[in-house]
């Protein structure tokens, strides 16, 4: 069985390169979240990977 992960690197303020890339790319691929068995990160990362398991948008 295959699994897919997400993962989100941290890097402090650097942390507003994954949540804007996110964005872009749930613009093209709104189901993209939902095909997802696992949400990881560091630091930022960490933090955008818990809202987003939570089904928070990366706009919120």
């Amino acid at each position: 069985m295959a699994y897919r992960i997400l993962s989100l690197d941290g890097g402090g303020i650097r942390g507003l390169i994954p949540i804007i890339f996110m964005e872009r790319l749930l613009e093209k691929h709104p189901d993209l979240l939902k095909r997802v068995d696992l949400f990881a990160g560091t630091s930022t990362g960490g933090m955008l990977s818990l809202g987003l398991a939570s089904g928070i948008e990366p706009a919120e």
